[in-house]
């Protein structure tokens, strides 16, 4: 078993976020993550599975067991972009490195790159409402981006609403919603996790307060 000791999550989160694991361990099959699991000095501490850290915002030093999942990969390219951007570059066959190239693009076209500034993508869920609040709503505001679902509901754009607030392109000390897209909160090179979450707590409630719609995070807060 390869356990490590205080192990910085810096370069396993996308917001890289300078937080550390008391313990941290890798596996790459089922038999390995038994054995870690059965290892009775690790039985009554905390543990997070953590795969591209591409959803996660860290407050803190994570005072438990990081298991981080190495496996053989079984690609789903359904989703309708990839298979487009695939197509794009002539892959008849996709592998790894295929499909980690179409994604790459993918976002690249639409997100900023966690390469060069720290974020998660699209931090905020689109939030539903009912068809009544979403007739009220539109009254007030007819320009307002929405979907309607099966179900007879609204998916509204949290994208649009945040932009409404005023936060698109705001920088607040070390953080602040992307200039390109208000969903994406970026890290401008030292925010601390709780810089971030705060910020996003201050984009929810100006929100609420403007709609009087509740939207959630998609990322998770640790």
């Amino acid at each position: 078993m390869n356990l490590l000791e205080n192990v910085s999550l810096k370069p396993f989160n996308t917001f890289g976020i300078d937080v550390s694991a008391k313990y941290f361990s890798t596996f790459n099959s089922a038999d390995q993550l038994q054995a870690i699991l059965v290892n009775n000095d690790l039985n009554s501490l905390p543990r997070l599975i953590l795969g591209g850290g591409s959803n996660m915002l860290f407050t803190k030093d994570f005072d438990g067991l990081v298991l981080r999942l190495r496996k053989q990969p079984q690609y789903n390219v359904s989703y309708g972009a990839i298979t487009q951007e695939l197509s794009r570059m002539g892959v008849i066959s996709p592998d790894a490195k295929s499909i980690s190239q179409a994604v790459v693009k993918i976002r690249q076209s639409k997100l900023p790159d966690p390469a060069k500034i720290g974020n998660a993508g699209s931090f905020f869920k689109n939030p539903e409402v009912s068809e009544a609040q979403y007739e009220l709503l539109r009254k007030t505001f007819p320009d307002m981006v929405s979907y309607p679902l099966p179900d007879g509901n609204y998916k509204l754009a949290a994208g649009w609403l945040i932009e409404q607030c005023g936060w698109k392109g705001k920088v607040v000390g070390n953080t602040g919603s992307h200039k390109d897209q208000a969903l994406v909160l970026v890290n401008y090179g030292n925010a601390t996790g709780n810089e971030i979450r705060d910020l996003a707590y201050h984009i929810l409630d100006s929100v609420k307060n403007k709609f009087g719609v509740t939207i959630e995070p998609e990322v998770n807060i640790i």
